[in-house]
């Protein structure tokens, strides 16, 4: 019983972390910080919305540990399938890895935020982690995608055109990250659009074949 709580919750827990994602971004003053390189424009920025980035990261972090739940879930289906459980293995980690990189992502936006209000001294070097973090966040990303792609297409869990489309958001990911490392720094907004994406879809398919599972279990159970 407790084992099909757990399947439920973590087969939705997608929907919560992308509630809590729009509404962490929609509480970040406008515009935002375009070009992650510009450290003075980064200090700048987190240091007139100090109030603000404390309630993005409050938020940001709460959706977090959906997204872990979801990454937990998903790789324990993808194990489940025809066999696939170095795959699946690479999949929670790199996606453990994903969720680890936007907790520091936060906890640095947050303590950037304060040391820039204060004119701290060591403000710059955080400028440039935060930046940093953002463009090695986004390789493990594509890798998280790619590893999702590879177990969908040896355990057969989910269909397998959600296998090649998770390959695709892997370059498509990777090929931004190496577009942000070398200036072109408009295109992180591509990244995110792509993560929601990404994300909606593998959870409406999570969803579907828990709810598929659940009727198959309903059914086989005894009178």
């Amino acid at each position: 019983m407790r084992t099909r709580i757990w399947d439920r919750i973590g087969s939705v827990s997608w929907a919560a972390y992308l509630a809590l994602l729009v509404a962490a971004y929609a509480v970040l003053p406008k515009p935002m910080v375009g070009d992650t390189t510009n450290v003075a424009g980064i200090l700048a920025y987190f240091g007139a919305h100090q109030g603000l980035i404390r309630a993005y990261a409050a938020l940001g972090g709460l959706g977090n540990l959906f997204l872990l739940i979801f990454v937990a879930h998903l790789a324990g289906r993808l194990r489940g399938g025809r066999g696939a459980p170095d795959f699946s293995l690479l999949a929670l980690a790199s996606g453990a890895g994903v969720v680890l990189f936007e907790f520091a992502i936060i906890g640095t936006q947050l303590a950037l935020a304060i040391a820039a209000a204060a004119a701290t001294a060591g403000a710059g070097i955080l400028g440039m982690l935060f930046s940093s973090l953002v463009v090695a966040g986004m390789f493990l990303l594509g890798l998280y995608f790619a590893a999702v792609g590879a177990a969908i297409l040896a355990s057969g869990v989910f269909p397998t055109w959600f296998g090649w489309t998770s390959y695709a958001a892997a370059v498509l990911e990777i090929t931004i990250a190496v577009l942000v490392t070398v200036g072109v720094a408009r295109v992180g907004l591509v990244s995110l659009l792509l993560a929601i994406v990404w994300i909606a879809g593998a959870g409406i398919l999570s969803t579907r074949l828990e709810r598929r599972l659940s009727l198959q279990s309903s059914v086989a159970a005894p009178a």
